[in-house]
């Protein structure tokens, strides 16, 4: 009887490690097929921008070529042209203002810098020259 109940023992630890073992191997096999799915989102990323940057240089390129005379384009790519000059026009107008600050002056001449608290208690102008006495 005493081997019987070693029997039986041994049979559910058997089949305890063959359950465990299929586990393992089903989730080895989801985490090489999830990290597999992973590399190929980021490779598509990858080739994505990098698609995008050659278009881009592409683009720069054509655009050379029509500034410089050297290649003649249909109306419906110089229209695109034309958008693209519009909108470089308005980087051009709103970088110059981006660089004043609140009071209209260009970046680095910030009045309330100028101002000192040394006098404020004593009533002083700063923007007015003191009177000689004489």
């Amino acid at each position: 009887m005493r081997d019987d109940g070693r029997d039986e023992w041994k049979r559910q630890v058997g089949t305890l490690w063959r359950m465990a073992s299929e586990g393992l191997d089903s989730l080895r096999e989801v985490v090489v097929r999830s990290s597999e799915e992973g590399r190929l989102r980021v490779d598509l990323a990858l080739y994505q921008r990098e698609r995008r940057d050659l278009l881009s240089e592409l683009g720069h390129a054509v655009v050379g070529l029509i500034d410089a005379g050297r290649l003649a384009v249909p109306d419906e790519l110089m229209e695109l042209v034309g958008r693209l000059r519009q909108v470089e026009e308005r980087v051009r107008h709103d970088s110059a203002r981006v660089h004043d600050n609140a009071f209209g002056a260009p970046r680095g001449y910030e009045p309330e810098a100028a101002a000192t608290d040394d006098h404020a208690d004593e009533g002083h102008d700063d923007s007015t020259p003191a009177k000689k006495s004489e």
